[in-house]
């Protein structure tokens, strides 16, 4: 699966960037900017893998068809509803009707492509790389085709208030675990 990765920073710059970002948090608590940057640097003086969903979204492209190749569902869902407008704008949801805060995907993603309404099912995470709470946590993975499915999927956290999210896990689905979900389905 291909996803952009933050460019690297030294630890040691992270670190230094990251002072900064608290000093200018506290001298100018109303800047939500600073408080973006401080957050993402956090994670990445922590060693964090850091990735960009819009980015990631863009860079999968599109499959034969002329979906996303990648989709993004909160781990509370029980499935992913991915909607796309001919304006670039997708949103993807756990609910037919948008009642469960959809993931909204900024920007022009895919302009001129005709509108589309996609489900499939969420693949399953390990239970020993479950969280604690849901909350924060979503699952990335790659769709060869929305109807079948899906493999290789990332465990994410968010980042608050911003487009970047921290690769807690990945994984292969077995495939004793393919079978199973597509007997469900």
């Amino acid at each position: 699966m291909k996803v952009i990765k933050l460019k690297p920073i030294r630890k040691a710059k992270a670190r230094e960037m990251y002072r900064d970002y608290v000093k200018a948090c506290q001298k100018f608590p109303g800047m939500d900017h600073y408080r973006r940057m401080r957050d993402v640097l956090r994670e990445i003086k922590n060693g964090k893998k850091i990735i960009c969903l819009s980015e990631s979204i863009m860079a999968g492209g599109l499959n034969d068809k002329g979906e996303p190749r990648l989709a993004i569902a909160r781990l509370s869902w029980e499935f992913c509803r991915c909607v796309r407008y001919q304006n670039g704008r997708i949103y993807f949801t756990g609910h037919r009707r948008w009642r469960n805060r959809p993931i909204s995907i900024t920007g022009n993603l895919f302009p001129g492509q005709k509108d589309s309404d996609l489900q499939t099912v969420i693949p399953p995470i390990p239970p020993h790389l479950l969280p604690k709470s849901k909350d924060r946590y979503y699952i990335l993975w790659e769709v060869e085709d929305w109807s079948e499915v899906p493999r290789d999927p990332f465990l994410l956290r968010r980042i608050p208030r911003t487009d970047y999210y921290v690769i807690v896990a990945a994984w292969n689905l077995t495939k004793l675990e393919r079978q199973i979900i597509k007997g469900a389905k």
